[in-house]
């Protein structure tokens, strides 16, 4: 298996001719043909999973008063090989792993998720959301094709994005955003540009990434995907927030596996781990006052809230894996409530600086006048005016 960022063919189910499964809908869905048999369900896709690749799907019709779900697994096997087989005759041979889904996660209305992370575990979850391990681990070097055993009270699934394309909003016009200055330390796979951050060519582990100062209360975070690109590709990106000041770390300390991150002495959450990114997607993250921190995908419906400890001071990390290139990290100015004393690029030093023409006073002397004269392009970080001028005030 490989972390390739080459595009390859949508997920779908293969198109066999089954003994108890009819395939339709462009190989989307997958029905057990007589129900009146709650075995003889097994359906593969119609190629092998990439690591960290999600598989996600929803069940369909599920009968009352019957017992049983739906297996999910994975098998080394080429399914030219497997035809008429069952999960029983499998389970006796080697290279096949397979699992009940959590019975509790399932209904109709909910989106279910499972993939292989880059040690060979097995994570599953719903509706965007991690929920736990699959126990054991699948030997990762070899094509593995994911697999589903449609039985019991489970009458057909359905295979989909792990997140819809048809909600991404229009940008909203009046919104600034204002760059949010990424550490100085990061890990050897990426390199920064003030709030952008770049996966290197070819490398598809260790993006760590990290605020250059700690998220505040009621702050709103955008997290833009590739938005200078174009097209569709599978990216990648974990978020978090950690207490540990990242000026005390070093790169070596930094794992490839994320969840390893939770190992180490100081405070660190998992927010989400996002999947199937395409370029121009943006994740949003807000602090609340008492501690959740909810998240989403281009400002569409609601996708999960985590609970952090808000009495200490968090840094935001974003880890860039997978095929994703690069993400540009800003807080939204109408809800991120800036200090007005603190400069909002370097966030060290007080604001004495007005802009002329648009009278904006949001840097330091030395910031506005890079801002104005070097590396800031000549705009404005708020309002994206021309400058003209660089005044020196005193607040």
């Amino acid at each position: 298996m490989s972390t390739s960022s080459s595009i390859e063919s949508a997920l779908r189910f293969r198109a066999d001719r089954l003994q108890n499964i009819r395939v339709t809908h462009d190989g989307t869905i997958a029905r057990r043909t007589n129900t009146s048999f709650f075995t003889r369900g097994l359906v593969f896709t119609n190629r092998p999973i990439r690591i960290n690749e999600k598989v996600t799907f929803k069940l369909m019709e599920l009968s009352e008063g019957l017992g049983g779900f739906v297996y999910v697994g994975f098998t080394s096997r080429d399914p030219d090989n497997l035809q008429g087989v069952t999960c029983q005759h499998l389970a006796k041979g080697s290279g096949f792993w397979s699992w009940f889904f959590p019975k509790e996660l399932c209904g109709t209305r909910s989106t279910l998720f499972y993939y292989i992370g880059e040690g060979g575990e097995v994570h599953y979850g719903v509706d965007g959301v991690e929920k736990g391990l699959f126990e054991g681990v699948v030997r990762t070097n070899q094509s593995l094709w994911p697999l589903f055993d449609i039985f019991g009270n489970s009458s057909g699934v359905r295979l989909i994005e792990a997140e819809s394309r048809e909600t991404r909003p229009k940008a909203r016009a009046n919104r600034k955003l204002v760059p949010m200055m990424l550490h100085e330390t990061h890990s050897r796979n990426v390199r920064i540009d003030k709030n952008v951050a770049q996966r290197l060519d070819a490398k598809y582990t260790q993006g760590y990434i990290f605020s250059k100062q700690p998220i505040k209360s009621e702050q709103s975070i955008v997290i833009q995907i590739a938005p200078n690109g174009r097209g569709r590709f599978q990216g990648f990106v974990h978020l978090g927030v950690t207490s540990c000041d990242p000026a005390l770390l070093n790169r070596d300390d930094l794992p490839d596996n994320v969840n390893s991150l939770v190992d180490r002495p100081e405070y660190w959450v998992l927010i989400c781990d996002f999947s199937n990114l395409n370029c121009g997607d943006e994740i949003g993250l807000d602090l609340a006052h008492d501690g959740p921190i909810t998240f989403h995908l281009n400002g569409g419906k609601f996708k999960g809230v985590v609970h952090v400890d808000a009495t200490l001071k968090l840094y935001l990390f974003v880890n860039v894996y997978g095929s994703c290139q690069d993400v540009h990290l800003s807080t939204c100015a109408e809800q991120s409530k800036v200090e007005e004393k603190e400069c909002v690029v370097c966030y060290d030093n007080v604001i004495e600086a007005a802009l002329y023409r648009c009278g904006h006073t949001c840097m330091c002397f030395e910031c506005a006048v890079e801002q104005w004269q070097g590396k800031g392009d000549g705009h404005c970080p708020l309002c994206r005016a021309v400058i003209r001028d660089v005044i020196r005030i005193n607040k």
